[in-house]
């Protein structure tokens, strides 16, 4: 999806939903390089651990 949306012209990716205790998904999406813009507090109701936030991620693709 990274190498399709660079070549497709788009200036960034942006995941609105990551959700905060997933760290698996978290460890993967900042190794792709990724960035946390703001998490949205208590916006996902996980089954487990109650209300826990939601992560805005960013991979910005312009040229550096």
């Amino acid at each position: 999806m990274i190498t399709w949306a660079r070549e497709a012209g788009f200036a960034a990716i942006q995941f609105n939903a990551v959700v905060d205790t997933n760290k698996s998904a978290i460890r993967l999406y900042e190794s792709l390089g990724f960035t946390t813009l703001g998490v949205a507090p208590g916006a996902f109701r996980h089954p487990v651990h109650g209300d826990v936030g939601l992560r805005i991620m960013w991979l910005d693709l312009r040229p550096a």
